[in-house]
Order: structure tokens, then C-alpha cells, then sequence
């Protein structure tokens, strides 16, 4: 007597069940059918939830160029600012700014800017 080899989805069937006998009510290729059935709705889920991850990335990169532009401006802010205080105190006693620690202030506002 010759061995039967077993088809594709009797294989599968056993390799996930452990067994070549199949409980399901329209034998392997109703089990067959179910797990197609079943990895479909699995993949769609998936490809939702990869949707939804895209979204969040795209709305993520959307808030980091927006932070980015922001700090731009507020660095050139704070530029300016610096320029001006450097330049008003010119006209300020150098007890005075002494006192309110002019240089100190400086010194601070450069090391923000990374300035040495």
C-alpha cells in the first residue's frame, strides 16, 4: 500500500492543530475557509491600525516642524532682545550695571544662543 502525502491544507491543518483530523463541520476546507476568514479581518485590523500609527507620525512631524519655526523665531527674538539690552547700556552708569549684573545677564543670553 502506498502513503498517501498529505495535501496543502491538511499539512497546515496539522502543523497548526497538531492533528490530521478535523473537527470542523465541512472537514479541512471549511477549517480552511475560517482561518482565510480570519486572517482577513486580522489584516485589516492591521492595516487600520497602520493607518492610524501613519496619522499619528504625519501629525507628530507636522508638530515638530511647527515647534522648530517656533524656536526659530524665539531664537531671533532673543537675538534682538540681546542686541538692545548691549546696545541701552551704553547709557547706563557702570555702577548700575553692575549692580543689576549686566555682564552676568549677557553672558546667560549667550550661553542660550551658544554664543562664546
Amino acid at each position: 500500500m502506498t502513503e498517501r502525502k498529505p495535501d496543502n491544507l491538511v499539512a497546515l491543518h496539522h502543523q497548526e492543530t497538531g492533528s490530521y483530523v478535523c473537527g470542523h463541520s465541512s472537514g479541512v476546507d471549511g477549517w480552511a475557509l475560517d482561518k482565510i476568514t480570519r486572517l482577513q479581518s486580522e489584516n485589516e485590523a492591521l492595516e487600520a491600525a497602520n493607518r492610524d500609527l501613519q496619522d499619528w507620525f504625519d501629525d507628530a512631524r507636522a508638530t515638530a516642524e511647527k515647534c522648530q519655526a517656533r524656536v526659530a523665531e524665539l531664537e531671533a527674538a532673543l537675538k534682538e532682545a540681546r542686541a538692545n539690552l548691549h546696545e541701552w547700556s551704553d547709557y547706563v552708569p557702570e555702577y548700575f550695571q553692575e549692580k543689576h549684573g549686566l555682564e552676568q545677564d549677557l553672558a546667560s543670553i549667550d550661553s542660550v544662543l551658544g554664543v562664546e
